[in-house]
C-alpha cells in the first residue's frame, strides 16, 4: 500500500471536487449527497497513516483546507478533517430567498458531523430546529447525543451527533426545519420558514477501532471506580467505567486525562464530553491517539466532585415560595414566579462555580437557562404543574462543585 502515485490521487480528488453539481430552483429537496472524494476510504485512510507528507499535501487542496477551517477546536474532528475524512456536500435547498448547502460531513459508525451554510436575503436570526435521524425504512433513530442550534455570523451551523452505544446504519436521512426569528429570544414552531428538509447520506467510514478490554477497580472515599474498556476511533478515545457508592453521589472528575509516552490526551472540550451516570455506567471521551504511535496508556486523575447522598438534593416549597432545605453557600435561592403552566424557580451561584440541575421529583425540567454576569450566574428552572403531585419538590443535580481530593494513576498495558 506504500506504492501509490500521489499526483494521481490528488488529481482524482480534484476531479471529483470540480464535478459538484448545481441544484435547480425548487421548493423542497430530498437528494443523495454525491461522494466527491473518489478514492475508496479503506485505501485512502491507510495512505494518510503511512505517509505524513501525503497527509500534509491534502491541506493545499482548497476544499479540504476549507473543511479543516470549519472544525471547532476540541471537538475531536480536527485530525479526521486534516486526513481528508470529511465528504464534500452540495446544495440541498434553494428558492428565491434562501440557499441551504451542506458544505461538508463526516459519517461513521457512531459519529455524524455536518456543516450547513444558509445564504439568505431576509434579515433575522436563523436556526436548525426539529432535527431527527431516519433509517432506511424512514423510522426515527432514537438515542444518542444531538447538538445543533443557531447559524453563526458566517451563516454556518454545525450538527454533531454521537450515538454513544449503538451503530448508525449504512444509509440514513437527516430531516429538520429552518426557523427564522427577528424579535423573540427563543425560536418557536411559528417561526418555521422551511420545513421538512431531507438529506440522504451514505456512510463512507467504518470506525476501525482498537478496543482495549481490562478491568481495574480503584476504591476511594467509599466510592468504587471500575475501569472497563478503552476504545480508540478516528475521532475519539472512549473510556468506559462504572462508578458506585452506597453513601455518595459522584458527579465528575476535576481533571482526568490519558497519557501514552510523550503524548497527553485531554478530554473532548467541545461536543459530547461524557455520557451515562452512576446507574447505567459512564463513558468519557478524549482526544484520539488513532493517528499516533502508542503502546500502553496511563489514566491520570486529579480530584473528584462528590456529595454525600443525604445532602445531594434541595427541597423547594412552591406554594410558600421558599427553600426548605439547601446544601451549602454555593447556590442561593432567589424566588419563584408562577406561570399559567407551571413555575419558574430561580437560583444564584458564583460565576466561577458551575452548577447543573437535572430533575425534580423524578421529572426533567421542561427547560433550564443560565444567565451570567461578571460576578454571578443566575439559573432559571421551569417546572410543569401537570406533573406535580405535591407542592414541595426535591431537586437533583447533574453536577455540583463539591471537590474531594483524589490523586490516582491507572496503567493500561
Amino acid at each position: 500500500m506504500n506504492d501509490y502515485n500521489k499526483d494521481e490521487v490528488i488529481n482524482s480528488l480534484m476531479i471529483g471536487i470540480n464535478k459538484g453539481k448545481r441544484a435547480k430552483h425548487m421548493k423542497r429537496v430530498s437528494q443523495s449527497i454525491l461522494t466527491l472524494f473518489l478514492v475508496v476510504f479503506t485505501s485512502f485512510s491507510v495512505m494518510v497513516n503511512v505517509s505524513s507528507s501525503f497527509a500534509d499535501s491534502l491541506i493545499d487542496i482548497p476544499v479540504i483546507g476549507e473543511i479543516v477551517e470549519l472544525i471547532r477546536i476540541g471537538s475531536g474532528y480536527e485530525e479526521a478533517a486534516e486526513k481528508g475524512m470529511f465528504e464534500k456536500g452540495d446544495i440541498v435547498y434553494q428558492d428565491e430567498d434562501y440557499t441551504l448547502s451542506l458544505i461538508a460531513y463526516y459519517y461513521s459508525d457512531q459519529d455524524l458531523n455536518l456543516f450547513f451554510k444558509l445564504d439568505h436575503e431576509l434579515e433575522g436570526r436563523y436556526a436548525i430546529t426539529n432535527f431527527e435521524l431516519l433509517d432506511e425504512k424512514m423510522n426515527k433513530i432514537e438515542g444518542g447525543s444531538f447538538g445543533y442550534g443557531s447559524f453563526n455570523d458566517d451563516n454556518i451551523e454545525n450538527i454533531d451527533v454521537n450515538m454513544v452505544d449503538r451503530r448508525l446504519p449504512d444509509t440514513l436521512t437527516v430531516r429538520f426545519d429552518i426557523t427564522r426569528n427577528s424579535q423573540r429570544e427563543s425560536f418557536k414552531d411559528d417561526d418555521i420558514i422551511i420545513d421538512d428538509i431531507s438529506v440522504n447520506l451514505e456512510k463512507k467510514i467504518k470506525d476501525v477501532s482498537n478496543l482495549k478490554t481490562f478491568k481495574k477497580v480503584i476504591k476511594h472515599d467509599s466510592i468504587d471506580f471500575e475501569f472497563l474498556t478503552l476504545e480508540i476511533t478516528p475521532t475519539t478515545m472512549n473510556l468506559q467505567l462504572n462508578v458506585s457508592s452506597e453513601d455518595k453521589v459522584f458527579y465528575d472528575f476535576k481533571e482526568i486525562y490519558i497519557e501514552s509516552g510523550d503524548h497527553r490526551y485531554e478530554r473532548i472540550s467541545d461536543g459530547l464530553v461524557r455520557s451515562g451516570d452512576m446507574t447505567s455506567g459512564m463513558t468519557y471521551y478524549f482526544k484520539t491517539p488513532y493517528f499516533d504511535d502508542y503502546e500502553s496508556f496511563e489514566i491520570v486523575i486529579d480530584g473528584i466532585y462528590v456529595l454525600p447522598l443525604d445532602q445531594s438534593t434541595i427541597l423547594i416549597d412552591l406554594e410558600k415560595k421558599e427553600m426548605v432545605k439547601g446544601i451549602d453557600e454555593k447556590i442561593s435561592f432567589l424566588g419563584i414566579k408562577e406561570t399559567t403552566t407551571g413555575y419558574t424557580v430561580r437560583f444564584e451561584g458564583n460565576v466561577d462555580e458551575r452548577v447543573s440541575f437535572s430533575q425534580y421529583n423524578g421529572h426533567y425540567f421542561s427547560s433550564t437557562s443560565t444567565m451570567s454576569t461578571e460576578t454571578s450566574r443566575e439559573y432559571h428552572l421551569e417546572v410543569e404543574k401537570e406533573l406535580l403531585e405535591d407542592t414541595i419538590i426535591e431537586v437533583n443535580f447533574s453536577f455540583y462543585p463539591n471537590e474531594i481530593e483524589m490523586n490516582k494513576t491507572i496503567i493500561i498495558e
